[in-house]
């Protein structure tokens, strides 16, 4: 899988693999969607800015993808065989 080289596109990347909205997400990982949206908001300006590491273990969590590919960027976004399947 390409490196995808930023960490808001990665959190995009998500939400378009699993074919669920922001709101889904942010549920998914326990985040307010108001609190998403600002997180993307500030990746998007400063697209090397980070975010906090318990912010980043739940995203991952929550998503259920690996926590180096959504931290770097590389390697598989999904453990083994575990690619979902977006719902149609």
């Amino acid at each position: 899988m390409a490196v995808v080289s930023t960490l808001a596109d990665r959190i995009e990347r998500i939400a378009e693999v699993l074919g669920i909205s922001h709101r889904e997400l942010a549920r998914r990982t326990g985040l307010k969607e108001t609190h998403l949206g600002v997180i993307l908001k500030r990746l998007r300006a400063k697209p090397d800015a980070g975010i906090h590491s318990d912010t980043m273990l739940a995203m991952a969590r929550g998503a259920g993808v690996r926590l180096e590919w959504l931290s770097s960027g590389e390697g598989e976004m999904f453990e083994g065989d575990r690619t979902p399947t977006p719902p149609t």
